[in-house]
Protein backbone atom coordinates (compact mmCIF):
# COMPACT_ATOMS: atom_id res chain seq x y z
CA UNK A 1 0.00 0.00 0.00
CA UNK A 2 1.31 3.14 -1.19
CA UNK A 3 0.52 6.51 -0.58
CA UNK A 4 0.64 9.21 -2.62
CA UNK A 5 1.25 12.86 -0.86
CA UNK A 6 1.67 16.52 -2.42
CA UNK A 7 3.09 19.50 -1.53
CA UNK A 8 1.12 22.83 -1.77
CA UNK A 9 2.96 26.34 -1.03
CA UNK A 10 0.73 28.77 -0.28
CA UNK A 11 0.95 32.56 -1.28
CA UNK A 12 -1.48 34.40 1.91
CA UNK A 13 -2.23 37.62 2.73
CA UNK A 14 -0.58 38.83 5.56
CA UNK A 15 -3.19 41.04 7.06
CA UNK A 16 -4.63 37.00 7.48
CA UNK A 17 -2.03 35.36 8.76
CA UNK A 18 -1.25 38.75 11.41
CA UNK A 19 -0.16 37.74 14.73
CA UNK A 20 -1.91 40.18 16.50
CA UNK A 21 -5.18 39.05 15.12
CA UNK A 22 -7.10 36.62 17.67
CA UNK A 23 -6.84 32.98 17.61
CA UNK A 24 -10.03 33.06 16.26
CA UNK A 25 -9.60 35.08 13.67
CA UNK A 26 -6.55 33.22 12.44
CA UNK A 27 -8.08 29.46 12.95
CA UNK A 28 -10.89 30.94 10.54
CA UNK A 29 -8.83 31.81 7.87
CA UNK A 30 -6.07 28.82 8.18
CA UNK A 31 -9.49 26.61 8.69
CA UNK A 32 -10.48 27.66 5.11
CA UNK A 33 -7.66 27.52 3.11
CA UNK A 34 -6.89 23.73 4.56
CA UNK A 35 -11.05 22.83 4.13
CA UNK A 36 -11.73 24.92 -0.16
CA UNK A 37 -9.43 28.05 -0.46
CA UNK A 38 -7.34 28.03 -3.55
CA UNK A 39 -8.44 25.42 -5.37
CA UNK A 40 -5.68 25.90 -8.48
CA UNK A 41 -3.09 25.41 -5.40
CA UNK A 42 -4.57 21.69 -4.68
CA UNK A 43 -4.30 18.13 -6.02
CA UNK A 44 -7.36 16.24 -4.85
CA UNK A 45 -6.76 13.29 -6.31
CA UNK A 46 -3.36 12.40 -4.41
CA UNK A 47 -3.52 10.72 -0.65
CA UNK A 48 -3.56 13.80 1.13
CA UNK A 49 -2.33 17.27 0.10
CA UNK A 50 0.30 19.07 2.93
CA UNK A 51 -0.25 22.53 2.73
CA UNK A 52 2.26 25.54 4.00
CA UNK A 53 0.89 28.98 4.41
CA UNK A 54 3.26 31.61 3.76
CA UNK A 55 4.07 31.76 7.33
CA UNK A 56 5.09 28.23 7.81
CA UNK A 57 2.09 26.93 8.76
CA UNK A 58 1.43 23.00 7.92
CA UNK A 59 -1.71 21.67 7.50
CA UNK A 60 -3.45 18.80 5.49
CA UNK A 61 -6.44 17.76 3.12
CA UNK A 62 -6.95 14.44 2.93
CA UNK A 63 -8.49 12.35 0.18
CA UNK A 64 -10.90 9.83 2.29
CA UNK A 65 -11.39 6.33 0.57
CA UNK A 66 -7.75 5.25 1.59
CA UNK A 67 -7.87 6.17 5.44
CA UNK A 68 -9.16 7.87 8.26
CA UNK A 69 -8.35 10.25 10.55
CA UNK A 70 -6.25 8.42 12.95
CA UNK A 71 -3.76 7.28 10.16
CA UNK A 72 -3.15 11.03 8.89
CA UNK A 73 -2.63 12.15 13.03
CA UNK A 74 -0.52 9.19 13.46
CA UNK A 75 1.48 10.30 10.55
CA UNK A 76 1.41 13.84 11.64
CA UNK A 77 2.67 12.80 14.95
CA UNK A 78 5.62 11.16 13.38
CA UNK A 79 6.57 14.12 11.73
CA UNK A 80 6.74 16.13 14.79
CA UNK A 81 8.61 13.69 17.02
CA UNK A 82 11.31 13.27 14.15
CA UNK A 83 11.50 16.65 13.85
CA UNK A 84 11.70 17.52 17.53
CA UNK A 85 14.61 14.93 17.81
CA UNK A 86 16.89 15.60 14.96
CA UNK A 87 16.03 19.43 14.76
CA UNK A 88 14.99 21.10 11.34
CA UNK A 89 17.11 21.56 8.12
CA UNK A 90 19.95 24.29 8.53
CA UNK A 91 21.44 26.84 5.97
CA UNK A 92 24.90 24.53 5.36
CA UNK A 93 22.18 21.97 4.16
CA UNK A 94 20.77 23.88 1.71
CA UNK A 95 23.36 23.70 -1.41
CA UNK A 96 23.53 20.14 -1.30
CA UNK A 97 19.72 19.43 -1.12
CA UNK A 98 19.04 21.78 -4.13
CA UNK A 99 21.84 20.64 -5.94
CA UNK A 100 20.54 16.71 -5.71
CA UNK A 101 16.93 17.96 -6.18
CA UNK A 102 17.54 18.62 -10.04
CA UNK A 103 18.18 14.64 -9.81
CA UNK A 104 14.78 13.88 -9.55
CA UNK A 105 12.30 17.11 -9.50
CA UNK A 106 10.70 17.68 -12.95
CA UNK A 107 8.84 20.86 -13.36
CA UNK A 108 5.54 19.97 -15.02
CA UNK A 109 4.88 22.22 -17.97
CA UNK A 110 0.47 21.90 -19.14
CA UNK A 111 0.40 23.37 -22.84
CA UNK A 112 -3.92 24.52 -22.99
CA UNK A 113 -5.12 25.85 -25.88
CA UNK A 114 -7.76 28.84 -25.60
CA UNK A 115 -10.63 26.46 -25.32
CA UNK A 116 -9.10 24.52 -22.48
CA UNK A 117 -8.16 28.00 -20.83
CA UNK A 118 -11.73 29.50 -21.23
CA UNK A 119 -12.87 26.64 -19.52
CA UNK A 120 -10.16 26.01 -16.87
CA UNK A 121 -11.72 29.82 -16.31
CA UNK A 122 -15.60 29.27 -16.02
CA UNK A 123 -14.71 26.36 -13.09
CA UNK A 124 -12.43 28.92 -11.28
CA UNK A 125 -15.27 31.50 -11.30
CA UNK A 126 -17.92 28.81 -10.43
CA UNK A 127 -15.90 27.62 -7.80
CA UNK A 128 -14.96 31.13 -6.53
CA UNK A 129 -18.50 31.62 -6.02
CA UNK A 130 -19.69 28.27 -4.87
CA UNK A 131 -17.29 28.59 -1.71
CA UNK A 132 -18.55 31.92 -0.87
CA UNK A 133 -21.18 30.17 0.73
CA UNK A 134 -19.00 28.63 3.37
CA UNK A 135 -18.77 30.25 6.33
CA UNK A 136 -15.96 29.10 8.67
CA UNK A 137 -16.35 30.39 12.34
CA UNK A 138 -14.41 29.02 15.58
CA UNK A 139 -15.73 29.65 19.19
CA UNK A 140 -13.63 28.45 21.61
CA UNK A 141 -15.15 27.32 24.83
CA UNK A 142 -12.98 28.12 27.83
CA UNK A 143 -14.86 27.25 31.25
CA UNK A 144 -16.65 24.11 29.81
CA UNK A 145 -13.20 21.99 29.62
CA UNK A 146 -12.69 18.44 29.06
CA UNK A 147 -11.08 17.91 32.18
CA UNK A 148 -14.43 19.27 33.96
CA UNK A 149 -16.47 17.15 31.82
CA UNK A 150 -14.92 14.04 33.01
CA UNK A 151 -14.53 15.23 36.67
CA UNK A 152 -18.37 15.18 36.69
CA UNK A 153 -18.50 11.80 34.96
CA UNK A 154 -19.58 13.04 31.98
CA UNK A 155 -18.41 12.46 28.20
CA UNK A 156 -16.94 15.31 26.24
CA UNK A 157 -18.00 13.86 23.41
CA UNK A 158 -22.09 13.15 24.09
CA UNK A 159 -21.53 16.82 25.80
CA UNK A 160 -20.52 18.27 22.20
CA UNK A 161 -23.27 15.67 20.23
CA UNK A 162 -26.33 17.19 22.49
CA UNK A 163 -25.06 20.94 21.97
CA UNK A 164 -25.19 20.26 18.11
CA UNK A 165 -28.56 18.59 18.69
CA UNK A 166 -30.09 21.36 21.12
CA UNK A 167 -29.08 23.88 18.06
CA UNK A 168 -31.00 22.21 15.36
CA UNK A 169 -34.13 21.32 17.77
CA UNK A 170 -34.12 25.03 18.69
CA UNK A 171 -33.73 26.08 14.95
CA UNK A 172 -36.15 23.04 13.86
CA UNK A 173 -38.05 22.23 16.66
CA UNK A 174 -37.73 18.52 16.07
CA UNK A 175 -35.04 15.77 16.08
CA UNK A 176 -33.87 14.01 13.20
CA UNK A 177 -31.05 11.20 12.70
CA UNK A 178 -27.16 11.75 13.01
CA UNK A 179 -23.97 10.10 11.93
CA UNK A 180 -20.74 9.84 14.45
CA UNK A 181 -17.90 8.24 12.78
CA UNK A 182 -16.16 6.02 15.25
CA UNK A 183 -12.98 4.09 14.48
CA UNK A 184 -12.77 0.57 14.55
CA UNK A 185 -8.75 0.68 14.38
CA UNK A 186 -7.86 -1.67 17.00
CA UNK A 187 -9.08 -4.28 14.49
CA UNK A 188 -6.09 -5.31 11.04
CA UNK A 189 -8.01 -3.21 8.41
CA UNK A 190 -10.59 -1.74 10.13
CA UNK A 191 -11.83 1.20 9.37
CA UNK A 192 -15.02 3.27 11.08
CA UNK A 193 -18.23 2.42 12.35
CA UNK A 194 -20.85 4.21 12.97
CA UNK A 195 -22.37 6.12 16.20
CA UNK A 196 -26.14 7.37 16.20
CA UNK A 197 -25.64 10.24 18.62
CA UNK A 198 -30.17 10.68 19.04
CA UNK A 199 -31.22 8.67 21.50
CA UNK A 200 -34.66 8.70 23.41
CA UNK A 201 -31.76 9.76 26.35
CA UNK A 202 -30.69 12.86 24.51
CA UNK A 203 -34.27 13.63 23.37
CA UNK A 204 -35.57 13.65 26.98
CA UNK A 205 -32.99 15.76 27.90
CA UNK A 206 -33.27 18.39 25.31
CA UNK A 207 -36.64 18.68 26.01
CA UNK A 208 -36.54 18.68 30.05
CA UNK A 209 -33.73 21.43 29.26
CA UNK A 210 -36.43 23.82 27.71
CA UNK A 211 -39.53 23.21 29.52
CA UNK A 212 -38.42 22.12 32.90
CA UNK A 213 -37.17 24.11 35.93
CA UNK A 214 -36.08 20.84 37.95
CA UNK A 215 -32.42 20.99 38.12
CA UNK A 216 -31.61 17.74 40.06
CA UNK A 217 -34.36 16.14 36.54
CA UNK A 218 -31.88 17.99 34.16
CA UNK A 219 -28.79 16.72 35.85
CA UNK A 220 -30.20 13.10 35.77
CA UNK A 221 -31.36 13.13 32.30
CA UNK A 222 -28.01 14.72 31.62
CA UNK A 223 -25.75 11.71 32.85
CA UNK A 224 -28.10 9.28 31.49
CA UNK A 225 -27.61 10.65 27.68
CA UNK A 226 -23.97 10.72 28.05
CA UNK A 227 -23.90 7.13 29.59
CA UNK A 228 -25.81 6.06 26.81
CA UNK A 229 -23.87 7.72 24.39
CA UNK A 230 -21.01 5.80 26.15
CA UNK A 231 -22.27 2.61 25.61
CA UNK A 232 -22.63 3.18 22.05
CA UNK A 233 -19.45 4.65 21.42
CA UNK A 234 -18.22 1.14 23.24
CA UNK A 235 -20.21 -1.10 20.94
CA UNK A 236 -19.44 0.77 17.72
CA UNK A 237 -15.69 0.42 18.26
CA UNK A 238 -15.74 -3.34 19.50
CA UNK A 239 -17.57 -4.67 16.59
CA UNK A 240 -21.36 -4.32 18.01
CA UNK A 241 -22.50 -1.53 15.56
CA UNK A 242 -24.98 -2.45 13.23
CA UNK A 243 -24.57 0.32 10.15
CA UNK A 244 -21.65 -1.43 8.81
CA UNK A 245 -23.15 -4.00 9.10
CA UNK A 246 -26.61 -3.60 7.01
CA UNK A 247 -24.35 -2.24 4.54
CA UNK A 248 -22.58 -5.06 3.76
CA UNK A 249 -25.74 -6.69 3.36
CA UNK A 250 -27.34 -4.34 1.13
CA UNK A 251 -24.52 -4.55 -1.63
CA UNK A 252 -24.90 -8.72 -1.29
CA UNK A 253 -28.52 -8.89 -2.13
Amino acid sequence: FTLFPSLSIDNDDPSKLNKSLSKNQRAEYISGKYLCYNASNRWYDKSFNMIMLSDGTLGFNCEHSWGDGVALLRFCNDIDKDATEHGKISASHYQSIKTSGHDYIEKIEFKLDDQLKNEHNISKQNYNKFITKLNVKVYQETVLSKNLLKSSELSPDSIMQLGIQMAYYKMYHRFVSAYESCSTAIYKHGRTETIRPVTNETKNFIETLTKSNDENLKKQLLKNASDKHQRLIKAAATGHGFDRHLFALKYLQ
